[in-house]
């Protein structure tokens, strides 16, 4: 294994081929739990205004280097015969976030 910040240095070596397959089964997960019996969490617009004010594509490019992928389940993509892209999406809008935390009262 190569540390991801070396990766694209030495992906452009003549004689070395950057390979990213392989790991699809074994890769490391980052996850946020959120506690709803927390006062704030029990609003599902709370919960939803956190996941909108998530820019996972930026935290897979500062952390992952670009080599992620942002999940929309806590099932991987690659176990197809368990996952589904059929699910809500929370795309990254802080506008939206800072709507429904409005109208959460916050």
């Amino acid at each position: 294994p190569v540390p991801l910040k070396d990766a694209e240095r030495l992906a452009k070596l003549p004689g070395l081929k950057l390979e990213t397959r392989g790991y699809d089964w074994i890769s490391p997960w980052l996850f946020l739990d959120v506690n709803v019996d927390r006062p704030y969490f029990k609003d599902a617009r709370v919960r939803q205004a956190l996941a909108h004010a998530i820019d996972l594509n930026a935290f897979n490019k500062v952390v992952w280097y670009g080599f992620g992928k942002p999940a929309v389940s806590p099932v991987v993509s690659t176990l197809k015969q368990f996952h589904t892209d059929d699910v809500p999406k929370y795309g990254y809008d802080p506008k939206k976030a800072e709507a429904l935390l409005d109208e959460a009262g916050l």
